[in-house]
């Protein structure tokens, strides 16, 4: 998911095993914290330097977070697949306020916050026969209105936000119905454009905007040798897609925050243990972060 934070750096990523977004952020936030939505109902706090983990809320109203993103006052914004619901959760306190339940929600599966402080929801099956949808959600009012609903989207699990706010790119779980997609829409007017489709996507799920070199990144969830987990590097302009990394220890991955790194959530090693992995931009540079909090990483946000 993403962050507030204007000044631009190069850098890495950061995956998760499960699903994640991020923003790009001043190099002092990278150092800084690192925020995973953890489905087994748990929001967390990494410290990426000493590895250290910190559980900022667990508990009900949580259930299974999915998505994360950083709200413009700090705050974590939280999709929860299980709860049919969007949070707000107070990183220093852990106090959790519900932002949106209900229906139209469905599978609220990644969230996006833009600068305007708007967020925006991709929902894996709240659109027409089960297929997925994109909603914009006021956290002030809780009002929840389609973006787009059905057709192109089929089971839409990542979102990102470009550095032009009103482009929305989301990464399309078996999209096309044999592969994935990612797609760009236009929150203005619901206009939806395809960026890439097919090979070799097959199930993107995390994204994240590199606004430095306007390009996206995408984990994959089974794209790699034996269907382990990829991570892509997407050209929106071309949709050209280029291989970063590819199979064991990556595996399973929802989301991914970019900043001076990529973070990468991902299921479970040889040993049982689920992980965060950091790594360069370029697939380079491969650290581990293991803790027995992380136990179902889904979504990751980097914030200061």
């Amino acid at each position: 998911m993403r962050q507030r934070l204007p000044r631009t750096v190069t850098g890495s990523a950061i995956v998760a095993g499960a699903l994640a977004t991020a923003a790009l952020l001043p190099a002092a936030a990278v150092a800084a914290r690192v925020y995973i939505a953890d489905h087994d109902g748990s929001v967390l706090r990494l410290n990426p330097k000493s590895g250290k983990v910190s559980t900022v809320a667990t508990g009900a109203p949580l259930s299974r977070p999915s998505g994360i993103a950083i709200a413009q006052n700090a705050d974590l914004i939280v999709s929860d697949e299980g709860a049919d619901a969007v949070f707000q959760v107070n990183p220093a306190s852990g106090d959790v306020k519900t932002i949106a339940s209900g229906p139209p929600l469905s599978f609220p599966f990644d969230v996006e916050e833009n600068r305007h402080g708007v967020d925006f929801v991709a929902d894996a099956s709240a659109g027409p026969g089960g297929t997925g949808a994109v909603f914009r959600v006021n956290p002030g009012t809780g009002d929840i209105e389609p973006v787009v609903q059905g057709s192109p989207l089929v089971n839409p699990r990542g979102l990102a936000l470009a550095h032009r706010h009103h482009k929305l790119f989301v990464a399309d779980h078996r999209g096309q119905g044999k592969s994935g997609a990612v797609f760009r829409v236009d929150i203005r007017n619901a206009s939806v454009k395809r960026v890439a489709s097919g090979a070799p996507l097959v199930d993107p799920s995390g994204l994240d905007f590199d606004y430095q070199r306007g390009l996206l990144y995408t984990t994959d969830y089974s794209a790699g040798p034996g269907r382990t987990g990829a991570i892509f590097k997407v050209d929106p302009g071309s949709g050209e897609v280029r291989n970063i990394r590819k199979g064991p220890p990556l595996d399973e991955m929802y989301g991914i925050a970019f900043a001076r790194s990529l973070f990468v959530p991902a299921a479970p090693d040889a040993n049982g243990d689920n992980a965060l992995f950091r790594l360069g931009r370029t697939g380079g540079g491969l650290r581990t972060y293991l803790s027995p909090e992380i136990t179902e990483p889904y979504g990751v946000a980097i914030g200061g």
